[in-house]
């Protein structure tokens, strides 16, 4: 069992490493690549909470969404670094969390679900309706896609 992780791991690493480089010629887009990485990110923090806390939260999502409006906001109107933004979204997102999590840690069993539902529910609407500062139904316009540099390849 052992012997199974120490290979597998560092051949993932290889893997996700080397991606930029034949991704591309193989025919695939490095953009689906980061979907699909980020959307398997919220899946193992579905599978973290729910594995070990043993709750069913329905608007873990409204926070990853809280996350990326701030960044793009951080980067639309504040500062133009994506390293800083990515920071940024990452405080808004949990501080997000934690103030949502304050006010429904106590709840149980479905009415912890009903509230998870609610809250997303509620960020869900601020996205869409909220034309002036997120673009609704559009999203936020005026980004150009950035190069791949991660310092040793580009």
């Amino acid at each position: 069992m052992y012997i199974r992780k120490s290979v597998y791991l560092p051949l993932m690493w290889l893997v996700l490493l080397t991606m930029p480089f034949w991704i591309t010629p193989l025919g695939g887009y490095t953009g689906l690549a980061t979907r699909v990485l980020v959307i398997g990110l919220a899946a193992m923090a579905t599978n973290l909470l729910i594995g070990h806390t043993g709750v069913m939260s329905f608007g873990h999502a409204a926070y990853f969404g809280v996350a990326a409006y701030a960044t793009g906001l951080t980067l639309k109107y504040l500062v133009p670094s994506t390293p800083v933004a990515i920071l940024v979204g990452i405080a808004i997102g949990t501080l997000a969390g934690a103030v949502i999590g304050y006010l429904i840690i106590r709840l149980r069993g479905i009415y912890f679900a009903l509230a998870t539902i609610a809250f997303g529910q509620v960020f869900y609407f601020i996205a869409f309706r909220w034309n002036a500062v997120t673009g609704g139904d559009n999203g936020l316009r005026g980004f150009q896609r950035l190069p791949i540099n991660l310092g040793f390849m580009q």
